[in-house]
C-alpha cells in the first residue's frame, strides 16, 4: 500500500494543476505582448574527471511587456524552455487581473501539458504498483 502513495501524490499534484489551469483559462485576462529580452538560467555540471566544471544554459525565460489597466508591465515568463520567441515578436499573454505582474505567455500546451502528464504518471504508477 505504501508503494502507491507516490502515484497518488503525483495524480493529486496533476489534479491541482488542472484546477489551476481551468481557473486561469476562465478568470485570467488575455492581452497582446511583445518580447523584449530572453534570459538564460544556467546550471553547473561536473565534467569528466580532470576537466573541472562546465556551465551551460539550462533554460531560456522570455521577458515580455504588455499593457493592462493603463499601465505597462514587464514580466519574465516563469515557464522556461530550451527555446523562446525572438525579441520583438508579438505574443499572447494571460494575466491575473487582480495582479497583472502575475502573467505568462499563453499557449494551450504550457497551460495543460504539465498537469495532464502529472495525472497520467500518477495513475500509471498507482495502477502498476497496486497490481504487484
Amino acid at each position: 500500500m505504501l508503494f502507491i502513495l507516490p502515484g497518488l501524490l503525483l495524480a493529486a499534484r496533476g489534479l491541482f494543476g488542472l484546477w489551476r489551469s481551468l481557473r486561469m483559462s476562465q478568470d485570467w485576462r488575455r492581452a497582446e505582448g511583445v518580447v523584449v529580452d530572453v534570459k538564460s538560467r544556467f546550471e553547473m555540471e561536473r565534467a569528466p574527471v580532470g576537466w573541472g566544471i562546465r556551465i551551460r544554459p539550462s533554460s531560456r525565460h522570455t521577458v515580455f511587456e504588455f499593457g493592462a489597466n493603463g499601465l505597462v508591465y514587464r514580466v519574465c515568463d516563469p515557464l522556461g524552455g530550451s527555446s523562446s520567441p525572438n525579441v520583438g515578436s508579438i505574443v499572447r499573454v494571460i494575466y491575473d487581473p487582480a495582479s497583472p505582474d502575475d502573467a505568462r505567455i499563453y499557449s494551450s500546451l504550457s497551460l495543460w501539458a504539465s498537469p495532464i502528464v502529472y495525472v497520467l504518471s500518477g495513475v500509471v504508477w498507482t495502477l502498476l504498483l497496486a497490481s504487484i
